[in-house]
């Protein structure tokens, strides 16, 4: 975990993680109280302390720790969500992680890959005991808590009736691979969902299936769970700009293209769609608005 200040550079924390593929550090964010968490996948099981040891190997664990300023650095304080991998693959880890507009903590998991097993990737999607393929919402001063107010049933696939949820850390279900998020004014979440044919930027609630079920399914949500948009390109990192210096940006909603790095902006008045920039490459998942 690195400071950048100056053009100056400091490691603040090294964490011990299991990389290639798609694992390793993928979600940061930090509180009001200076707090900061991190997401990431090891090949230890139950999550240790993750700037102590060392992790090599498959994903064993899929880890959120609290850290806090001590001495110039990071100090791993608490671990706040854990969970074992269900998988033999080591894609479609999601990595989104942000503090809400509340205050709680929420976590963006994908289906963990294997889509061509309707019983293992969309199935985890839909399974309500499971974390994957799901928006989580944490208490953030607890291990493995869900936050007050979390919903007790998610939707089926077309949102018709819901169904009771065994996990109680669970806020939506039956995303694919939820790369990346932000909320607007209004405090709607708006989400980047990667599919299989087709990618979707979805209003994310509480309780509403997102439509990835067996046997592959995506940009078939249904109800409260239809797509906002259907895109294409792997849409990796959402900001929305919300201050009055965004002048006429201000509330919509940006993202980037992973597969050719231009940057689009959707309008949710006009609900029009339009490239800001392009450039060569392949973009990150991250994406911020400084206000």
């Amino acid at each position: 975990i690195m400071r950048v200040a100056d053009g100056r550079s400091k490691a603040l924390a090294r964490l011990a993680v299991a990389g290639g593929g798609e694992p390793g550090l993928l979600g940061l964010t930090s509180d009001s109280a200076g707090r900061g968490y991190a997401y990431y996948t090891t090949s230890r099981a139950g999550c240790p302390n993750p700037t102590s040891g060392s992790s090599s190997g498959s994903i064993e664990s899929h880890c959120v720790w609290r850290f806090r300023p001590s001495g110039g650095k990071l100090k791993a304080d608490k671990l706040i969500f854990s969970a074992g991998h269900p998988s033999e693959a080591d894609n479609h880890v999601g990595g989104a992680l942000h503090i809400g507009p509340d205050g709680q903590l929420y976590l963006g998991l994908g289906d963990l890959g294997e889509n061509g097993d309707p019983d293992k990737g969309p199935g985890r999607a839909q399974n309500l005991s499971l974390p994957f393929g799901k928006i989580l919402r944490l208490d953030p001063d607890a291990t493995n808590k869900g936050s007050s107010g979390n919903p007790t049933t998610c939707g089926n696939a077309d949102n018709s009736a819901g169904r009771t949820i065994s996990d109680g850390r669970i806020w939506a279900c039956g995303l694919r691979n939820p790369y990346s998020f932000d909320w607007d004014s209004s405090r709607r979440l708006w989400v980047a969902e990667v599919g299989d044919g087709c990618d979707e930027i979805d209003i994310v609630r509480a309780g509403v299936n997102y439509g990835w079920e067996p046997p592959r399914t995506d940009c078939a949500g249904a109800g409260e769970g239809r797509p906002v948009l259907k895109v294409t390109g792997t849409p990796s990192g959402v900001a929305i700009p919300k201050s009055k210096q965004a002048g006429s940006w201000r509330g919509d909603i940006f993202w980037g293209i992973f597969a050719d790095s231009s940057l689009k902006r959707y309008n949710p008045k006009s609900r029009r769609t339009s490239t800001i920039a392009g450039a060569k490459g392949r973009t990150g998942w991250s994406l911020a608005v400084s206000d």
